[in-house]
């Protein structure tokens, strides 16, 4: 054979080769295809250095070569050998494209699209511990975290608590309390990475033990009410007026405790609903009624049982509020009237003159104000002087307060609620509550509470009412001669196919002062909300009528009954 010939087919066979290790027909093994397996980040943390992850590859040729395009978290980066590495600085959502090239020739990539998440540093949840009671097994509660830490998780709390109670070390608050108060502790958390959660400070409350019930009356008054005022008489009997049926109404009647009766007196000059009542301290101890359809007011007379008009107010009102002034000093005697205008720009306040029978104007409260609640003060420099809290000036409810100064007849602001509210209560605490003697007792419609300490003009945040309670509208609160404060009834919103409606409750609890906190009691006989609740001689409270409210598809039911708690 000649040489030039075996040359050229030595030259053939080397280029058959080539072409078959390139991925020629020639057959040898087909690459498989470059595809990302692996892509699935976890969630970072702002402050805190990114969980290690390397995304991964499968198929093409090795090594890989990572790159990514679109807005990184800020303090992230992807290394060429695809590790996500760095410590996020900023909490959000970030959609990145991640592409892998191979080594081939020419190369091939593959693209996956991810989502990195970062979220914001870990905080422990604010949720409120309940009130515990001296004696009684605490019902567990576990305290728990944001997002952002990794599990397991160690809790500890400074100090260590004591008094029969503990924290576990996964956040379970447990034991039986053997004292009565308030427990501050600052929570403390750290992950499985050693990362931790701000810390934050708890209060730990314990109430002593307090009972009562609720007992039905045999009676009922002489028709249902909602609407309407009860107020405690010298005589110790009662007197309820107005409402009748849910709408203004003429009709009063009494009841009395000697003989769990109602009796029908009066009835007023005209019918009225949303109304005020307040006692006097004039010589015939006469009740002023107030409002609310028109201007008009009349007095009460318990000697005679009748009701006969007296002067009229200068303002056009709404469900304003009446507050009797004390009985020495400036304006002594004398009830200030105040909110509910309905002319716009019209802040005008009035005080009723039981002497003269007659209303003047006095000054401006700072806001409008509606919603609202006012309350004497009876204990350090501000005793004598009015606390106007709260209300929904312009249909938004509010935090602001102020005070009304009998001697000088002007309203300054004082501090501000914790939250704002509108339809809230307020109860002044009496000398049976100790330090906290003349302090003001909030309780909002959300279940939160507030104490209003007069010595230094501020609200402070307490314990809130029970989760059975929470979202309770028109509720009511008195105190009790042990020093609790009863807190009974309202209505919350439920839904049901795409509707929201009132639903009256029965739940009740009871504030102590020792814990500024909530204990639960016994529950009412009738679920009702819009009642009165008023404190008799003997300390029992007087349960009457309200609404009870049933949901969308039921209606609702204006209450003739009644009960007694103690």
């Amino acid at each position: 054979m000649p040489r030039l010939m075996v040359m050229r087919m030595f030259a053939g066979a080397v280029a058959l080769g080539l072409l078959t290790s390139c991925g020629g027909s020639g057959g040898g093994t087909a690459t498989a295809p470059l595809t990302i397996t692996a892509a699935s980040p976890p969630a970072g943390t702002t402050g805190a250095a990114f969980p290690g992850y390397s995304f991964q590859a499968s198929g093409g040729t090795p090594p890989f070569i990572w790159n990514e395009s679109g807005p990184m978290p800020p303090g992230l980066m992807l290394s060429a050998s695809g590790q996500l590495s760095g410590m996020p600085a900023t909490a959000g959502t970030y959609p990145v494209s991640v592409t892998v090239t191979d080594s081939s020739y020419p190369p091939v990539t593959a693209t996956a699209a991810v989502t990195l998440t970062v979220n914001g540093p870990p905080t422990i949840d604010a949720a409120e511990p309940l009130t515990g009671t001296v004696g009684l097994m605490y019902v567990p509660f576990q305290f728990t975290v944001s997002d952002g830490l990794l599990a397991p998780l160690a809790w500890l709390e400074t100090p260590l608590l004591s008094g029969g109670l503990s924290l576990s070390s996964d956040g379970i608050l447990s034991g039986t309390p053997t004292a009565a108060g308030q427990f501050p502790i600052t929570l403390n958390v750290t992950d499985a990475r050693g990362q931790s959660a701000s810390p934050v400070p708890v209060v730990v409350r314990v109430s002593l033990p307090h009972s009562g019930s609720f007992t039905v009356l045999s009676a009922s008054m002489t028709a249902p009410r909602s609407g309407h005022t009860a107020t405690l008489l010298t005589s110790g009997k009662v007197l309820i007026a107005g409402g009748a049926n849910g709408a203004a109404d003429a009709s009063a009647e009494l009841y009395d405790p000697a003989t769990g009766a109602f009796t029908a007196t009066g009835p007023m000059t005209e019918a009225r609903i949303g109304h005020t009542a307040t006692l006097l301290n004039d010589s015939a101890r006469s009740v002023l009624i107030v409002g609310s359809v028109d201007m008009t007011a009349e007095l009460y007379n318990p000697a005679t049982g009748t009701f006969t008009a007296t002067g009229s107010m200068h303002h056009d009102r709404t469900s304003p509020t009446a507050t009797l002034l004390s009985s020495t000093g400036p304006n002594a005697g004398k009830v200030l009237i105040v909110g509910g205008n309905t002319t716009s720009g019209d802040l005008v306040a009035e005080l009723y003159d039981p002497g003269t029978g007659t209303f003047t104007d006095t000054s401006s409260t700072t806001t409008l104000r509606t919603g609202h609640t006012a309350t004497l003060l009876t204990t350090s420099s501000l005793a004598g002087q009015v606390l106007i809290a709260g209300g929904n000036p312009g249909g938004n409810a509010s935090a602001s307060a102020e005070l009304y100064n009998p001697a000088t007849g002007m309203f300054t602001t004082t501090g501000d609620m914790t939250v704002a509210r509108a339809g809230h209560t307020a109860t002044a605490l009496g000398t049976q509550d100790g330090a906290q003697n003349g302090d003001v007792l909030i309780v909002g419609t959300d279940g939160s509470a507030d104490l209003y300490d007069p010595s230094k003009g501020t609200f402070t945040r307490i314990g809130s009412l029970l989760p059975s309670m929470q979202r309770r509208t028109a509720h009511t609160a008195n105190l009790r001669s042990d020093g609790t404060v009863l807190a009974a009834g309202g209505y919350d919103l439920e839904g049901s196919r795409g509707l929201f409606c009132p639903v009256s409750g029965t739940a009740a609890a009871l504030f102590a002062p020792e814990s500024d906190g909530f204990t639960a009691t016994g529950s009412l006989g009738t679920r009702r909300d819009s009642h009165t609740a008023t404190v008799l001689a003997d300390g029992t409270v007087l349960i009457v009528g309200g609404t009870e409210h049933r949901g969308c598809f039921t209606g609702a039911v204006v209450l003739s009954s009644a009960e007694l708690f103690k």
